[in-house]
């Protein structure tokens, strides 16, 4: 199915039940790893449990000494005379690292081949079979891996993480080397990490759905106080919580931040097949090129950062009961904390978007495109009428950003690039703010216009218009003030510089 379509169907396994599809959240990615730059002998015996879902896999960096270092790999693959590497070492909190549920898992590990090597160098990607395939093809060789440990974790108690050893047992691990050189581990793996960071989003957002829908079910139903005004009135009716003002604050922050990553995930998923797209033009291409690789890893950290602000709010909604195990938000709070920390932390994520994405803000290509973009949807809302106040919002955070951005670029010119990392996040999260505004004035502005079939209509059209209207006027400002002081801070930083220089 198209990326779009993949991305909104998968949400709703993720909303059901994360720590289950934790199990094949790898296996694509996996098929495609192996496809790619596994031999033709190695994907004609490993890769059918693949496809037919005989064997599951793991993606295997990490090291307990090592966390997000990956020059302090150890995990060792060393030649044979006979062409074969035999793997030791270890790999620390692997997801879904150890189950029963198939006949095989496929570890996918990153490991060095030459011990004296040090850093990113000599860093190789291996298969490396839980069980070998015997000449019947069975799964039915072992190959030397153990589980030292199962973590206890704060959440995801579903998924079994686990700490890994290979090579135990006096059984030796067997490893099989991807592609035909050593050494290229890394630039293979890049391969993995948008549909990783993509996953990561859309992970958060199905739990944050989750405890969104199930919050708003609850406060419709549950009676609890009166009016503001009618509080001290014995005869005054009691209400659902849902009509209380601020159960109503929290329901449309939890609906501002779970429909406006939807839509940037989906816009995403539209992106990449305008991308490979090879009827259409290169200026269109090149278009989503740009937005798609600025809301990369937007849609990784600011979609896990969301969630579990909407958790915390699902949680405050149900009261004292949403603290307990009787419902299930306190359950997708735990759950969703981990995904600030996978697939690289969010301050990682704020980093590469700022170096890599934003070209560490001196070429400003990409976010002039994902700017003009903007400005077209509010040219149109503007035409349109009815939310001119919220498109003001927006285009103030826009003229912030700029701000921010330029006083950036001129920290890396003026030799104070290790100062920008500070506000780094800040950056992001802000980037991601205006980009949720986007995509929700965008709905708003094609709500207003819309012909509704019935009240259910009406009420949906509404809401659409209601959330945007929240979302731009009272959190989008916060962003905008908060660009606004980083961009300060990073201009007294170069003024110091350019003191400090004139007195030399």
């Amino acid at each position: 199915m198209p990326p779009i379509v993949q991305n909104l169907i998968i949400e709703m396994f993720m909303a059901g039940n994360a720590s289950f599809m934790t199990y094949v959240g790898f296996c694509q990615p996996a098929k495609t790893l192996l496809r790619t730059h596994g031999s033709d002998e190695l994907n004609a015996i490993y890769a059918p449990a693949l496809e037919n879902m005989h064997a599951t896999a793991c993606l295997c960096i990490t090291e307990k000494q090592a966390g997000s270092d990956l020059t302090k790999l150890r995990c060792l693959a060393t030649k044979q005379d006979d062409g074969r590497y035999v793997l030791t070492g270890h790999k620390w909190l692997i997801s879904a690292g150890s189950h029963e549920m198939t006949d095989n898992i496929y570890y996918f590990v990153l490991a060095r081949t030459d011990p004296s090597q040090k850093g990113m160098t000599g860093l190789s990607c291996f298969l490396v079979p839980r069980n070998r395939i015997d000449d019947a093809g069975a799964h039915s060789i072992d190959n030397g891996i153990r589980v030292e440990q199962v973590v206890e974790k704060m959440g995801f108690k579903g998924c079994a993480n686990t700490h890994l050893v290979f090579g135990e047992d006096g059984v030796k691990t067997e490893a099989f080397l991807l592609g035909t050189m050593e050494g290229t581990g890394l630039q293979q793996l890049m391969m993995m990490m948008k549909p990783a960071r993509i996953s990561t989003g859309i992970f958060a957002l199905g739990l944050a759905s989750s405890a969104h829908e199930t919050s708003v079910a609850y406060s419709q139903q549950r009676i609890q106080g009166k009016r503001f005004d009618q509080a001290m009135s014995a005869r005054a009716p009691s209400l659902p919580i849902a009509e209380h003002p601020d159960v109503r604050r929290m329901r449309l922050d939890m609906a501002a931040y779970t429909s406006g990553c939807r839509a940037m995930i989906a816009r995403l998923g539209f992106y990449q097949s305008i991308e490979d797209d090879t009827s259409l033009d290169a200026d269109t291409r090149r278009v989503a090129d740009d937005i798609s690789q600025v809301l990369l890893p937007i849609v990784k950290a600011y979609t896990s950062d969301k969630a579990w602000v909407v958790c915390e709010n699902a949680i405050q909604t149900y009261g004292g009961v949403g603290f307990t195990r009787d419902y299930p938000a306190q359950q997708n709070a735990h759950d969703c904390k981990v995904l600030s920390i996978w697939e690289g932390t969010n301050h990682i994520q704020a980093l590469f978007l700022f170096r890599d994405k934003l070209g560490m803000c001196v070429q400003p290509k990409r976010l002039n495109t994902l700017r003009a973009a903007i400005e077209a949807t509010l040219d149109n809302v503007e035409r349109t009428g009815g939310l001119e106040k919220e498109a003001q919002s927006l285009r103030n955070a826009l003229d912030a950003l700029v701000h921010a951005t330029t006083a950036a670029r001129d920290c890396v010119r003026y030799q104070h690039m290790n100062d920008v990392p500070q506000f780094a996040v800040e950056l992001q999260q802000a980037m991601g703010d205006i980009v949720i505004a986007w995509h929700l004035i965008e709905a708003a502005g094609i709500s207003i216009t819309a012909s509704p079939r019935d009240e259910a209509d009406a009420a949906f059209y509404s809401d659409k218009v209601d959330v945007a209207r929240q979302f731009l006027r009272r959190r989008l400002p916060q962003s905008t003030a908060s660009l606004t002081a980083i961009a300060d801070e990073m201009v007294e930083i170069v003024s110091a510089h350019h003191a400090e220089t004139e007195v030399a």
